[in-house]
């Protein structure tokens, strides 16, 4: 009989109040506390719902059996197959499957709420292997021929070399180094000697690979060289962002060439070819800029080739002008998502040199805005 008055009885917390009912607690709605079922759940009909839970702010640990029901019934769905016919994709849009999320400092660095999580790395189980993310990439026809045309474009640009060796030749403060543009430079160059005279099914090959290239973040290693760091966009691994740069350093050179001068007369006697030209550069440099923003992958090389475009655009329309703006802000977005403005944290695992030119890129991203 003492038993049953006992259960009966109030209960109350540590901190002295009485405990409520679960339904009322979950509600936060004042409990009358009465026992066994309190009258306002009585009065709701959920009298079957109503009981005092002994401890209410412990969780149980999820069973295996949840855990494995989260992870094969993902908020996201994957798609079931890599092959997408052209008919799905959108108007001139680039397709990637959805691809594992680079590893990006951010832009709170070392203050972000994920610095938590890094200080408690070893309590968080590991996370599943990921996939090669741009196997399955499925570039739009319309896209792939634009891309076609950029190749095209920069295969007759045959003043290419000679415009990059004279913007070197009066540039000491060169944002891209002048060893990283002539690999790209020689890469680009022993790619379009092998081309037959009609080039045109090879391109379109090298334009589909030039996409898969860029839809990989580039991996970088404390040890690594600087060949091989070049070597992750030219040659086989030839990036959009490597041959924007090409572009975008050209039309600045472009800017302070003379109308008279010789390079430009032997090409064609037209008038205005200067002019002509510097206009079809500035277009190929968007477009290229348009395929690196649908690939989204934030890299020094990006941040690079924005800053080289802002200056052509800023040289060419004066620095009020809105198309120079929009390019310095996205920079500025890109330098936050690649870490470029990280002293410290984030970049362990580069080697020197290439801390060194992030540096360079930060600090002039900085003086321009």
């Amino acid at each position: 009989m003492r038993r049953n008055d006992r259960s009966r009885s109030p209960a109350t917390r540590r901190n002295g109040t009485l405990q409520s009912c679960e339904p009322c607690r979950r509600s936060k709605q004042r409990c009358d506390h009465d026992r066994p079922i309190c009258r306002r759940c009585a009065a709701k009909r959920i009298s079957d719902k109503c009981f005092y839970h002994p401890s209410p702010m412990t969780r149980r640990r999820p069973s295996d059996s949840t855990n494995t029901e989260v992870i094969s019934n993902p908020l996201v769905s994957q798609p079931t197959s890599n092959t997408s016919s052209p008919g799905s994709l959108g108007n001139g849009r680039l397709f990637v499957p959805l691809e594992p999320p680079s590893a990006l400092p951010g832009y709170l660095g070392p203050i972000s709420y994920s610095a938590v999580l890094a200080e408690h790395r070893n309590e968080i189980p590991p996370e599943p292997e990921e996939t090669d993310s741009a196997a399955g990439l499925v570039v739009d026809p319309d896209r792939l021929q634009s891309g076609v045309d950029v190749l095209k474009f920069l295969y007759h640009l045959t003043m290419r070399q000679t415009l990059i060796e004279k913007f070197y030749h009066k540039t000491w403060n060169a944002i891209v180094p002048k060893i990283v543009m002539d690999k790209i430079m020689r890469s680009v160059h022993t790619i379009f000697s092998s081309l037959p005279d009609d080039p045109t099914a090879q391109l379109q090959e090298l334009s589909n690979q030039v996409f898969q290239n860029t839809a990989r973040p580039m991996q970088t290693h404390k040890t690594m060289t600087i060949d091989e760091y070049c070597g992750s966009f030219t040659g086989r691994n030839l990036r959009w962002e490597a041959i924007g740069s090409i572009f975008s350093l050209c039309g600045m050179q472009l800017m302070v060439t003379l109308d008279n001068d010789p390079d430009i007369i032997q090409t064609s006697d037209e008038p205005k070819l200067k002019d002509r030209l510097l206009h079809q550069i500035t277009v190929v440099s968007t477009i290229c800029l348009g395929f690196c923003d649908q690939a989204s992958s934030a890299n020094e090389l990006l941040a690079m080739l924005q800053f080289n475009d802002t200056m052509l655009r800023t040289q060419q329309y004066g620095d009020q002008s809105y198309q120079a703006w929009r390019r310095l802000s996205e920079l500025v977005a890109t330098i936050y998502a690649a870490g470029l403005h990280l002293e410290n944290d984030g970049v362990e695992n580069l080697p020197f040199f290439l801390r060194q030119w992030r540096r360079r890129c930060f600090v002039a991203a900085y003086s321009m805005d």
